[in-house]
């Protein structure tokens, strides 16, 4: 059995165009402590975990959320541009619908 099968969390929802594709970016408002340790609702409960739930302070979709929708490995990146509506973005930067999200990118050698 996982978190995600005995938990209710509310789910947040954000459509953006993402690099040119719609795309819906989802974020559950509830972080997930098994034996002190943040996990996934994708967590397998074993018998005697302590698990607890808490609402974070600030549950918004960010840009830092498009990373869940793009096949890239980070480490492997040399450069990149971020734009949001046309405008240079920061990662911690909340999304809203109808947001446009642009993420290039160069790999290293």
């Amino acid at each position: 059995m996982k978190i995600a099968d005995i938990t209710q969390g509310e789910v947040k929802r954000v459509k953006i165009n993402l690099n040119g594709k719609e795309v819906i970016l989802e974020k559950d408002s509830l972080l997930y402590e098994v034996n002190g340790v943040i996990v996934s609702k994708e967590y397998e409960i074993k018998n005697g975990d302590k698990i607890y739930s808490t609402t974070p302070e600030d549950s918004s979709i960010i840009v830092a959320d498009i990373f869940a929708y793009l096949d890239v490995d980070l480490k492997k990146i040399k450069s990149y541009q971020l734009l949001k509506n046309g405008q240079t973005a920061f990662f911690t930067e909340p999304l809203q619908d109808g947001d446009e999200v642009i993420f290039t990118y160069e790999l290293k050698g």
